[in-house]
């Protein structure tokens, strides 16, 4: 890799003890390239960030690191970083409504509508010496959905740079993810349970009243 860039993230994530998610999302080169910078504490980073493009080294420890800060090449590596922390996080989080969900995209924030294939009698049988095979029958519902953005933000202070601590670095976009993958969970339930379109209808053949809506074997049969 060329300049900073890839270089910097290998780096950081080495400092973080990350070296194995470094060698998946950067690859060998660039954490070669990352441990060539030997860089033993972030300001050194901050130091090779300026370097990379052609600024002056302040004297000042608060005086380098405003002017990395200010630079393209620190602040993209740093988020790089967060980012890929947080996205790992959030992979391996154990989600049901990922599981049973069907996963739509939508090219702008407006109502859509999307369609799914419906069965009944999809369960196969057996077929007889005549070699028959009974034919099924599908349907098509529509349903209507929009998508929405969620965010947080947070910042790596000058005193964690300072003090070379990447704690934050670390834990924060973990927190975040964790965060995010709750937020879909809650946001799947919620929309579960509110039962729109009457979704769980007896119609639908889902929904059973009174003491037939028991969660016993019988029941649920």
């Amino acid at each position: 890799p060329a300049g900073f860039g890839h270089g910097g993230e290998a780096a950081i994530l080495a400092r973080m003890g990350l070296g194995e998610m470094g060698e998946k999302s950067l690859g060998p080169l660039a954490m070669e390239y990352g441990a060539g910078l030997k860089a033993n504490h972030i300001l050194d980073l901050c130091r090779e960030a300026l370097v990379s493009e052609g600024q002056d080294i302040p004297s000042g420890r608060e005086e380098l690191v405003k002017a990395a800060l200010s630079t393209m090449s620190l602040p993209t590596a740093l988020g790089n970083v967060a980012n890929k922390v947080l996205l790992d996080q959030y992979r391996m989080f154990p989600s049901i409504a990922k599981r049973v969900s069907k996963k739509l995209s939508a090219a702008n924030f407006k109502e859509h509508t999307g369609f799914r294939l419906t069965g009944a009698n999809t369960l196969l049988e057996e077929v007889g010496n005549a070699g028959e095979i009974k034919h099924g029958s599908l349907a098509e519902a529509s349903y209507t959905y929009r998508i929405a953005t969620y965010a947080k933000m947070f910042g790596l202070t000058r005193q964690d740079i300072i003090n070379d601590d990447l704690g934050a670095l670390n834990e924060v976009p973990r927190l975040i993810a964790r965060g995010a993958a709750l937020k879909l969970e809650s946001l799947f339930w919620t929309l579960v349970l509110a039962n729109t379109g009457s979704f769980f209808s007896e119609a639908n053949g889902n929904y059973f009243d009174g003491e037939s809506s028991a969660l016993s074997a019988e029941s649920l049969g």
